[in-house]
């Protein structure tokens, strides 16, 4: 009996040990992706930030919702008129 206890003693000890190991790890992985979201979102606001380039970004989001639209002929872009371009008619 004495043996036994020793043994489940031994091993229960190695696989609280294991799981804080592999506890460790996740974490790890975690915070590495959090890092990494947070850099992407950063260069994100960078990007959007600019004026000329946060038009450009809105005209291409506007182009993917309208894109069936303007496939069709019902929205057209970049249209001349007397007074200027439209970028989108």
């Amino acid at each position: 009996m004495r043996n036994f206890f020793e043994e489940q003693k031994k091993n229960t000890e190695k696989f609280l040990n294991e799981q804080g190991k592999s506890r460790e790890e996740i974490e790890k992985r975690r915070d590495a992706q959090i890092e990494d979201m947070k850099r992407m979102i950063s260069m994100f606001t960078k990007t959007v930030s600019g004026t000329k380039t946060r038009g450009m970004t809105g005209e291409f989001l506007l182009k993917e919702a309208l894109k069936e639209s303007i496939k069709v002929g019902l929205i057209k872009t970049n249209l001349r008129t007397e007074s200027g371009e439209v970028e989108f008619a």
